[in-house]
């Protein structure tokens, strides 16, 4: 269940600490506000410390002046413009091509155990994410969260150029994504008749071409015994690199799926990474996505449907998995897309 937070919600990268030991949080390029004293000073990145860390977060919980945090936002109270932020989340639109940014190390694939080490060793886990990406190392924000805007994607590479003199060519990158036209929470109520439908087979499913991916068998089975009764046609892949295969098959032989049912942690890459190649295959931008993830804990945990939204998936499902509620989510979703 979603909380409901009433502090303003900044990128997590753009709170951190002066060299004067001032936790801030940055406005703009030119300008930061103090946490403890509501002050807004110039700042310039010579003044730059290091990137917050959860104990120094923490001990502004205890004082009050922030409400909550996780490795991605920090939702801070008490601090003016409280709507500079709001946005930042979400693409407006329903159509058309969305940019998302991440960045860019320009060093080998072959780098990546020196880089994973260097952020390590700075301790800037819980704020970048390494990973290989067309022949060079691409860096995200935690969990392959991609960076929405130009600006935010800017304060990252100068935080993370400060990190060690390997990072000093570091360049800002993009992909291309369509916009998310919905996401359906769990949360969310459908009329009863909605429900009874989505329970067997019907013209809207049977007969249609959904391809899962988990790398776990066992979900897969439990996935086939929530579907069989809906009579979809079923293909599987283990790993993210078998599904782009597949998908990539099926789109030569212009026998396009209806529905991808997908894991967002995959053995050979993440949901996010997957899905900003599957878009690049012109005939599935529009396939419809039902993304399959491990529930939140209230501990600080990220929301994991984060970077999938703006990749563009569509549905989020939480494990353990609730049969009659995956047939649902498939029912709308092939009904939606012309079922």
């Amino acid at each position: 269940m979603s909380r409901i937070l009433s502090g303003t919600p900044v990128p997590r990268h753009q709170v951190f600490v002066l060299d004067d030991g001032e936790p801030v949080v940055q406005w703009s390029e030119s300008l930061v506000q103090e946490i403890y004293s509501g002050r807004v000073r110039g700042f310039d990145y010579s003044q730059l410390g290091h990137p917050v860390s959860d104990f120094e977060l923490n001990h502004l919980k205890t004082l009050g002046l922030v409400e909550y945090f996780n490795r991605q936002y920090v939702w801070v109270f008490a601090l003016p413009e409280q709507s500079r932020f709001i946005g930042l989340r979400t693409i407006d639109g329903d159509s058309g091509q969305s940019r998302v940014f991440y960045l860019n190390t320009t060093l080998p694939e072959g780098d990546l155990e020196r880089v994973v080490a260097a952020i390590e060793t700075e301790n800037a886990s819980g704020s970048f994410t390494a990973c290989a990406h067309e022949g060079t190392i691409a860096v995200l924000g935690y969990d392959w969260a991609a960076y929405a805007s130009i600006a935010e994607a800017e304060a990252a590479q100068r935080i993370f150029t400060r990190l060690s003199p390997l990072f000093e060519a570091t360049v800002i990158a993009f992909v291309d994504t369509p916009f998310v036209r919905h996401v359906v929470e769990e949360a969310e109520r459908v009329d009863l008749d909605t429900l009874i439908a989505s329970q067997s087979a019907s013209p809207v499913t049977a007969g249609k071409h959904v391809i899962v991916v988990s790398g776990s068998a066992d979900e897969r089975q439990q996935i086939v015994d929530a579907l069989q009764v809906m009579q979809v046609e079923i293909a599987f892949a283990e790993c993210g690199s078998g599904a782009l295969h597949l998908l990539e098959d099926c789109a030569a032989a212009d026998c396009t799926p209806d529905l991808l049912i997908m894991d967002v942690r995959l053995s050979d890459m993440h949901g996010w990474e997957m899905l900003s190649r599957l878009r690049e295959i012109h005939p599935l931008h529009q396939l419809p996505i039902v993304t399959l993830a491990d529930e939140p804990s209230d501990a600080g945990d990220d929301d994991p449907t984060m970077a999938l939204r703006v990749a563009g998936a569509r549905i989020y499902l939480s494990r353990p998995l609730n049969a009659a509620l995956l047939r649902q989510r498939v029912y709308e979703t092939l009904k939606q897309d012309g079922g």
